[in-house]
């Protein structure tokens, strides 16, 4: 049985507000490079594991309905990384809404791998979501309500 995450939620909700911005980027790297491999290890073609992750991350940056200037900074700075340049804000924003066209293959895509996941590995990505919602500031009830449907949990 699957442990329930929605009391884990609570939980790291409170804790993250104690943290800086620069705290929650550093938990946030660390959980993510720790929960990654296992989630290429649990799906069936790693390559789309990766992928789903990714466009993943980008929903859970446009849970609450707008990209907050952090969120933009974070996936600039990615971005960055693998292209060589920093896009602008509107490049930005046309990657992350395209990337994100595809909500309900993602949603089905991450339930199904999430359920294949031990429940360790679980919590670090809930955990890696919450510090995306966090980042600018708040959480907002819609990204938990995203969020507890990706685990197909009731908000």
């Amino acid at each position: 049985m699957k442990k329930i995450l929605k009391p884990i939620v609570a939980e790291f909700e409170t804790k993250l507000a104690e943290l800086s911005r620069d705290e929650i980027l550093v938990f946030m790297s660390e959980t993510s490079l720790r929960a990654l491999p296992k989630l290429v290890e649990a799906a069936d073609d790693p390559e789309y594991a990766v992928a789903l992750l990714g466009v993943f991350v980008i929903d859970a940056m446009l849970a609450d309905g707008f990209i907050a200037e952090e969120e933009y900074r974070i996936f600039a700075e990615s971005y960055s990384m693998f292209f060589g340049h920093e896009p602008s804000r509107s490049e930005c924003e046309h990657a992350l809404k395209t990337a994100s066209s595809d909500f309900h293959e993602v949603i089905g895509g991450m339930r199904n791998i999430m359920f294949a996941l031990d429940d360790a590995t679980r919590e670090d990505i809930v955990k890696v979501c919450m510090c995306i919602f966090a980042v600018d500031g708040k959480i907002d009830e819609r990204e938990k309500k995203w969020l507890f449907e990706i685990l197909g949990e009731e908000a």
